[in-house]
């Protein structure tokens, strides 16, 4: 595999091999090249946050926090002393459509002149740029079917730790406009001193405004300036809450250029899914254990009809059925415990 290349399997994600989206693309990239890559993108990341430049709302790329747990935490928070407190609150929810895939190349190049990257930092990034390509591979049976070189010409080379770090830096100037923002204000009556612009998480965006109209404003501005990078939203997987006075109305919709993106409607019971956790007026908590109670229940039924020993038996358990409950755990309250789940044995 040459230095700049990339080896992309497409895996399936369902039994119905006909359609395309229902292929994972997983790129393998030489170890020398992945390696100089995550030096460039060490050296990027700590140029950020040294310099102030990384955004506080981002967690995706960042060492030593929870990342999704955290946004949800914070998210939960705001939920809860909005309905408290009795408040307004407009949020939206923002899907871009095959984020890495989107972003210029010249954008990338300009934020990061922008942010002050070193000008022989750049030129070697712009170097490996240029000659970055991928092959295509998939399996029909036993026989490997293998693409002509595809030039990357706009979108990051997958499969390295460099870009993702090179998308976050590559979306700052969208969230400098969104800290300039009006915002939601944190806090006790009296003592709203912590402001909450956004939550983000790599390409999943959650935006706080204190009412629709200012959320409105706020859209316009996102969809332009996201519109700039190069980046688009999958717009059916984009959603608007509006609270009045502590309670989830139902609001207009936002336009999404030539689209309009959902709102969502109480008296439907519509949900969204944020960062993996279901959400209408706060986190719903019960379609969340629901679901991690069903995907237990199955997992563990598929191990005890192996022929495992019990010490196998029990660390698949650990391995496969645990972890499909903790991330949930860790931000919703089971007040059920694991009652439901204990009971269908």
């Amino acid at each position: 595999m040459a230095f700049y290349s990339g080896r992309t399997v497409l895996l399936p994600k369902t039994r119905v091999l006909s359609d395309e989206k229902n292929y994972r693309p997983i790129t393998c990239l030489n170890t020398s090249y992945k390696i100089l890559t995550g030096l460039i993108a060490k050296y990027m990341k700590e140029h950020t946050i040294a310099n102030e430049i990384w955004d506080e709302g981002q967690l995706g790329a960042v060492e030593d926090v929870l990342g999704t747990v955290d946004q949800l935490i914070i998210d939960r928070c705001i939920m809860e002393e909005v309905k408290q407190h009795q408040r307004n609150l407009a949020v939206a929810f923002y899907d871009y459509k095959k984020a890495y895939d989107k972003v210029h190349h010249d954008w990338m190049i300009r934020v990061y002149e922008w942010i002050g990257i070193p000008r022989e930092v750049i030129k070697l990034i712009v170097e490996l740029m240029n000659k970055w390509r991928t092959r295509l591979e998939i399996w029909n049976g036993n026989e490997k079917i293998t693409s002509r070189w595809i030039q990357i010409m706009c979108r990051f080379l997958q499969g390295d730790s460099y870009s993702p770090v090179g998308f976050c830096i590559s979306e700052i100037p969208v969230c400098v406009l969104l800290q300039h923002s009006r915002g939601y204000r944190m806090g006790d009556p009296g003592n709203r001193d912590v402001k909450r612009t956004h939550s983000l998480f790599v390409d999943d965006l959650k935006v706080y405004q204190e009412s629709h109209e200012t959320l409105k404003m706020v859209n316009e501005m996102i969809v332009q300036a996201s519109h700039d990078t190069g980046a688009c939203y999958g717009v059916s997987k984009c959603a608007e809450i509006v609270f009045q006075n502590g309670k989830m109305t139902k609001g207009e919709g936002l336009q999404v250029l030539a689209e309009r993106m959902k709102t969502m409607d109480p008296d439907e019971n519509d949900v969204y899914r944020f960062l993996g956790i279901e959400q209408a007026d706060g986190l719903k908590t019960k379609n969340v254990y629901e679901r991690v109670k069903e995907e237990v229940i199955k997992r563990v039924k598929m191990l005890t009809g192996t022929e495992l020993n019990d010490i196998n038996l029990i660390k698949a358990i650990n391995m496969k059925v645990i972890p499909a409950a903790t991330y949930a755990m860790n931000v919703c309250k089971f007040t059920q415990g694991i009652k439901g789940i204990r009971s269908n044995y």
